[in-house]
């Protein structure tokens, strides 16, 4: 139903922020990792959103990365793992570390986090380390140039949205890493990597 929402950040309260899009104040619930990159209060802020619906609620839940809201999708089809279980995950763990403890069988890493204990741990790895390996390509090789392994990953998951084949996408992508002369925000890789997926 949605899937992102585009405001004015007017309220941060722990856990929950305030977005205003055309006049309306959404209440999204988010995670501590999103929080720490948020803007200020005033400032412009895109959020990737889910909307969970329950018999007694509708509650919107927000990220600030694609790669997140992907996990959350993913966990929340783990049996035992709530949307609020799915947050405390994503904010107690970065995003690629957690893909690479799914994929690496690293249930122990897992089970560190506040509140997912040894059993849970296993049935995350057990339920997701398949889907994992085919749906995120694998770690890519980065050119001297720093890039953010989380704009990597987010600028493939564009592509691959855009229609691109997951191993197309990540060919792209690393195509422009390796020639990259300076670092690159999302916008950039993104645009850089169709310009050259274009020209074949």
């Amino acid at each position: 139903m949605f899937e992102y929402i585009r405001g004015i950040l007017t309220e941060v309260k722990s856990n929950r922020a305030v977005v205003e899009a055309h006049g309306v104040g959404y209440a999204v619930h988010v995670s501590s990792r999103s929080l720490s990159n948020f803007p200020p209060v005033g400032k412009e802020i895109i959020l990737y959103v889910r909307l969970i619906v329950r018999e007694d609620s509708h509650t919107l839940f927000g990220f600030t990365s694609y790669l997140e809201c992907q996990l959350f999708d993913l966990m929340n089809e783990v049996s035992g793992i709530g949307p609020k279980t799915a947050l405390t995950i994503l904010g107690n763990m970065d995003p690629n570390e957690f893909k690479g403890a799914i994929v690496h069988g690293q249930a122990q890493e897992l089970s560190k986090i506040p509140g997912i204990g040894k059993k849970l741990a296993e049935r995350l790895v057990v339920e997701l380390k398949d889907k994992f390996k085919k749906i995120f390509p694998q770690s890519l090789p980065i050119s001297s140039v720093k890039v953010e392994k989380e704009i990597v990953s987010d600028a493939i998951n564009a592509l691959i949205n855009l229609g691109f084949q997951s191993k197309d996408a990540e060919a792209a992508v690393k195509k422009v890493l390796q020639k990259a002369e300076e670092p690159l925000d999302l916008p950039q890789l993104i645009r850089l990597s169709l310009k050259g997926k274009t020209k074949g």
